[in-house]
């Protein structure tokens, strides 16, 4: 599902895009931007028909073990309860789910090594040796079964994150972004790549913290969600959480990015007179195309309440641009608001 957060970084990516590409259209921004979108929902899909596909390779292995010509007692008879996991048949039954994927051409058979890892580490669980000493479970222990590995392990797994983003430039590695690192001018990227991966290596010198507003660990707690609604009586489809919750969150960031390149040639003046006493150096381009988002966002959409969408652009802020980001967007955007509302550009509460 595609919410207004998580719409509102997706057009901020677009327009930092925009900004950077030399004769970029706004309809090829708009084309990329539903590129984008369309990309992040296909991920919340495609995280659900792990589990199926994690349940089958699972079953494999144990069918091989039981065909090897010298057998242990244990291969003889493997442990197959996970194999009628009851959660994992409902989700690979789900015709919706498997024309969309189809649709895609998005398969994580494709990707064996990484579910061999995943699957490795799942077996290797306490969570797993208590699953599987129980002959018999119920479609609710299935399910909390599933819920419960994929939240604590392989939704941290960095090879699954290594993997997302080798398919997908929308499914970049969500924690890389949280890196803030204070200096007094803004070091090349390069710099930084290399800084953090020395780091890296060095042994309980370097952490890594998610980014809980990033597109695909919001696609994750969707995944987990839907899983924690799934019943035995009900079929996944009915389910499955839309692209959209209604037509207004689907128009939402085409709107917002048409706003954002309006108003910020035609209202550059206005915006750039809040600049006068910052030094336009230190101001990082990701600041100022949140100041005119905030800006569009504030002029465009009257049912929108000015404390949410100055809260949406300072989180924004805060995970994608510096430290004090967070503090010169929130300051900046409440004194914009304040003076829309003064000359009776916008009616809003504050």
């Amino acid at each position: 599902m595609i919410n207004r957060s998580l719409a509102r970084i997706r057009v901020f990516q677009a327009l930092y895009a925009y900004n950077l590409g030399e004769g970029t259209t706004v309809r090829e921004t708009e084309s990329e931007l539903r590129l984008s979108l369309e990309s992040t929902h296909s991920l919340y899909l495609f995280l659900l028909d792990l589990v199926p596909s994690l349940t089958a390779l699972y079953t494999e292995q144990q069918e091989r073990c039981r065909k090897r010509l010298i057998r242990s007692k244990e291969d003889e008879n493997p442990n197959m309860v996970l194999s009628g996991n009851l959660l994992a048949q409902k989700i690979d039954n789900c015709d919706q789910l498997a024309d969309t994927l189809r649709e895609k051409d998005l398969s994580w058979r494709r990707y064996d090594e990484t579910l061999r890892l995943l699957l490795e580490e799942i077996l290797s669980t306490d969570i797993y040796k208590q699953y599987s000493a129980q002959e018999y479970h119920t479609y609710k222990e299935d399910a909390a079964f599933w819920v419960t590995v994929l939240s604590r392990y392989t939704f941290r797994n960095t090879h699954l994150d290594d993997l997302l983003q080798d398919i997908s430039i929308y499914w970049d590695r969500s924690y890389d972004y949280t890196e803030k690192i204070e200096v007094e001018e803004m070091p090349h990227t390069d710099e930084i790549e290399q800084t953090v991966k020395a780091l890296k290596e060095e042994e309980n010198v370097y952490n890594s913290t998610r980014l809980a507003i990033a597109p695909v660990e919001v696609q994750k707690d969707f995944a987990l969600k839907t899983l924690k609604r799934s019943c035995e009586e009900e079929p996944l489809d009915s389910i499955l959480m839309p692209m959209y919750r209604d037509k207004e969150d689907e128009v939402f960031p085409y709107e917002l990015l048409r706003a954002t390149l309006h108003h910020g040639e035609h209202k550059a003046d206005f915006i750039d007179s809040y600049l006068v006493n910052w030094d336009s150096d230190r101001l990082t381009t990701c600041d100022k195309i949140l100041l005119k988002m905030g800006t569009a966002e504030f002029l465009t959409f009257p049912n929108i309440p000015v404390s949410v969408t100055i809260n949406e652009y300072v989180e924004i802020a805060k995970a994608f641009s510096t430290v004090k980001s967070g503090a010169f967007v929130n300051g900046l955007l409440d004194k914009i608001a304040k003076d829309l509302n003064k000359e009776g550009s916008i009616q809003k509460p504050l």
